[in-house]
């Protein structure tokens, strides 16, 4: 299954693919166990990423102000957010949509 995923980010993406950041078993409703979450989004902040793919906004993160705060942080660097299954792409912008868009995070 990841090589499916990393296959089509790579054919879909303009870019390269830097890597897949992966955890089986780890849930909660913080991100102080997720250690590929917290590598990622180490990456991102050190600017070795230039865009964030994750397959549900659901595998994102775990709670709604955990959620807002990381697409906060993103959005600071100039890191787009891309949710695959809700097809959802969150850029640089001064709109707030996404945080009263259906309350999604954390579901």
């Amino acid at each position: 299954m990841i090589k499916k995923e990393q296959k089509s980010s790579k054919t879909t993406l303009h870019g390269s693919l830097r890597g897949i950041f992966a955890y089986e078993g780890i849930t909660g409703t913080n991100t102080k166990k997720r250690e590929e979450f917290n590598r990622i989004i180490k990456a991102c902040k050190e600017g070795k990423i230039q865009i964030m793919i994750t397959k549900s906004i659901s595998r994102f993160v775990k709670n709604t102000l955990d959620c807002l705060k990381y697409i906060r942080e993103l959005k600071e660097k100039n890191i787009p957010v891309y949710f695959e299954k809700e097809n959802i792409y969150i850029k640089n912008s001064k709109r707030r949509s996404f945080a009263s868009g259906g309350g999604k995070c954390g579901k």
